[in-house]
């Protein structure tokens, strides 16, 4: 079961974040597409935050991004402000899908999957944005 009520309250939310362009709702498989301003500093927690304060729970969050290279030396990489630490494997191409992995960024149960399988890593740090390349 759906309510559109419900999803246009998300929607609402995440369209007052100065960076969105436009958001589009899926009832059908509860999901949204976001599409962000060029040359705006984008911030992934407020994203989180803005569903959350909706009165929803993130089930996972994926973005397209651009790098500015496809050369990437090692799985930790900064750029505009931003950390990502690779998991699994770095990136092939400039243009990628990647799927942030965090307790903000997904459920209990699929955090507890990554947690396990990186024990090592403190998901908690601030200001790196633990990524998977799909």
């Amino acid at each position: 079961m759906t309510c559109s009520a419900c999803t246009k309250s998300v929607e609402m939310s995440i369209r007052k974040l100065p960076f969105v362009d436009a958001v589009v709702m899926n009832l059908e498989n509860n999901s949204g597409e976001i599409t962000l301003k060029k040359g705006q500093a984008i911030l992934i927690e407020s994203i989180v935050k803005a569903v959350v304060d909706a009165g929803f729970s993130v089930r996972f969050l994926t973005a397209e991004y651009t790098f500015i290279t496809s050369d990437f030396a090692t799985t930790v990489y900064s750029e505009n402000n931003y950390k990502f630490q690779f998991l699994r494997s770095k990136p092939t191409q400039k243009n990628c899908t990647l799927r942030f992995i965090g307790q903000k960024y997904q459920s209990k149960k699929e955090f507890t999957k990554y947690k396990t399988e990186f024990p090592e890593i403190d998901f908690g740090k601030d200001h790196v944005y633990y990524v998977i390349p799909m």
